[in-house]
């Protein structure tokens, strides 16, 4: 499984510095030859080919990694993409050489089994960055958070244990007293609701990654500085400002809601295992339990719900006659 660069175009930025990064692409290629790439293989030539292309100051995203995987190789992109800052042309085109190391090193290309954890990515550099202890408690990424952040493809809850989706989402759910809030209530039968979820993701995907490009790039131009990350106090007045649509669902829930209790009352209404038996009940109340512990770990989730809730906001004010030439058409007698 060589290196596939004849299945995409060269470059679409008319500069040296895009060029340079396709020729260090092409060397890679040339010396791949037609062994397969591991994803050692791949980041020792990323270390050998890409990393002398970056000033000094950004070559620490390429060191030297005795246990790489293809992970490592994607949680380069968007730390490349936020230090760019959206316009520095030679990191953007070495954050695209990244994609295309880890898509076209095998045809058809590989697909990103991890894409669904973008948010984890983020949350965990944007930790680092703010020198926040996350990633040296829970694993950062490659470590997943220890189990933290294994969420339902569809939504922001923990999914099922050996499954991609969470209780709500399954297409029989066996144990019939987990309850969701009415506000969070999708359609009534439980495979009626995972079609339903299943024609949304692709909204929901994008949803996720513009959220995420917006904060990141925020968050990167302020030096870090940004309120992006749960803060330690005005924790209300942050949901309100950087998740208003969960605030909102909050809010209607009618509970008074603090600094003190915001965490608690947002894992009741998103997370809630009161109503649950066996290894889901468990599963939640160890994932709850940590939040509780350290409520800055609720960030991934929140951005998962706020962009859920931003699909569905969507996708209600196309309902009916809402809809561009939707309902019963006119006819002459209505004339």
């Amino acid at each position: 499984m060589p290196l596939y660069l004849d299945k995409i175009s060269a470059t679409t930025e008319d500069s040296p510095e895009a060029h340079a990064v396709w020729k260090a692409l092409e060397a890679i290629k040339f010396e791949v030859a037609e062994r397969p790439v591991s994803p050692r293989m791949a980041w020792k030539l990323a270390c050998l080919h890409l990393r002398p292309l970056l000033p000094v100051e950004h070559q620490d995203v390429f060191t030297a990694h005795p246990r790489a995987s293809w992970d490592t190789m994607l949680m380069a992109y968007p730390e490349l993409i936020g230090r760019s800052k959206g316009d520095n042309i030679l990191l953007m085109s070495m954050a695209t050489a990244v994609r295309i190391l880890y898509h076209h090193a095998t045809h058809p290309p590989r697909e990103e089994e991890s894409a669904q954890l973008l948010e984890v990515v983020y949350f965990f550099q944007m930790c680092d960055h703010a020198r926040l202890p996350p990633k040296k408690l829970y694993g950062g990424y490659e470590g997943k958070g220890r189990g933290l952040f294994r969420f339902c493809k569809y939504c922001w809850r923990t999914a099922i244990p050996k499954r991609l989706i969470c209780y709500e989402h399954a297409s029989m759910v066996a144990d019939e007293s987990a309850k969701v809030p009415a506000a969070l209530v999708e359609a009534k039968a439980s495979t009626s609701r995972r079609k339903q979820a299943h024609r949304q993701k692709r909204d929901f995907d994008m949803a996720i990654s513009k959220l995420m490009t917006k904060e990141v790039m925020e968050f990167h131009e302020s030096e870090f500085t940004a309120d992006v990350l749960l803060p330690q106090s005005g924790r209300s007045e942050w949901l309100v400002r950087r998740r208003p649509r969960v605030a909102r669902l909050l809010t209607e829930t009618g509970v008074a809601v603090g600094d003190d209790n915001v965490i608690e009352h947002l894992l009741t209404l998103l997370h809630n295992s009161a109503s649950m038996q066996g290894v889901w009940r468990s599963t939640y109340v160890r994932v709850n339990t940590t939040i509780i512990q350290m409520p800055e770990l609720i960030w991934p989730i929140l951005a998962r719900a706020e962009s859920w809730l931003i699909v569905r906001d969507q996708t209600r004010k196309n309902w009916g006659g809402k809809r561009e030439n939707s309902g019963r058409q006119k006819t002459k007698s209505d004339s």
